[in-house]
């Protein structure tokens, strides 16, 4: 039979040595590997591992800058307060950011089911979620950047007060999607209704 080094900790504990033997032998069977290719698949985890442990960091504005961000003029039909906040992402990650960024509501098609609001530009991606926001980066590889867990650059747990407006913000990003194509003449402003969060500015 093959075996695999394991753990100190796993060592200690012979059932978790047992047990880490077992299922290393089960997905040699299972999946027809050698003990190498295994191996290189667990090494894949390692790094990976490591990938969304150093993205995961504090949201990097506060408050008063990021309300601001939201409130940017629109120039184009397709834009919305969260590309605009995309954009700064991008930015503080020193990510390679194009200036036209498409984004909308990202639903299973024949659901009204929202899987969060996605924004999309060459090379980066960055999605919306009530609770959480990912920034990806095919680190200038060119075209669009998959959502690979490979690809983070950025995990922000996000801010109380954005996860109080983040509703109408993807309600918001769902209808300027639905808009007919049009570049803006003069720049517009998008409604941000703030509700209890007066404190932090006028509505726009």
């Amino acid at each position: 039979m093959s075996t695999l080094a394991t753990p100190a900790s796993a060592v200690e504990d012979p059932s978790r040595k047992e047990k880490a033997q077992q299922i290393f032998s089960d997905v040699l069977a299972k999946y027809n590997l050698t003990p190498d290719e295994l191996r290189d698949v667990l090494d894949h985890l390692k790094a990976t591992a490591e990938i969304v442990k150093a993205a995961k960091q504090p949201f990097p504005f506060n408050q008063k800058e990021t309300m601001s961000i939201l409130r940017e003029p629109m120039t184009h039909s397709w834009l919305h307060p969260l590309t605009n906040l995309a954009h700064k992402l991008l930015r503080h990650h020193e990510v390679v950011d194009e200036p036209y960024m498409v984004g909308g509501l990202d639903q299973e098609p024949g659901s009204e089911a929202s899987k969060g609001v996605v924004c999309m530009c060459f090379y980066a991606t960055v999605r919306f979620q009530p609770d959480e926001i990912r920034v990806y980066s095919n680190h200038g590889m060119g075209g669009m950047c998959p959502e690979d867990e490979i690809n983070l650059v950025g995990i922000h747990k996000a801010p109380d007060f954005l996860k109080q407006l983040y509703p109408q913000l993807e309600q918001i990003a769902d209808q300027q999607m639905r808009l007919p194509i049009a570049e803006y003449e003069t720049p517009k402003r998008v409604n941000i209704r703030m509700a209890e969060l007066e404190s932090s500015g006028p509505q726009l």
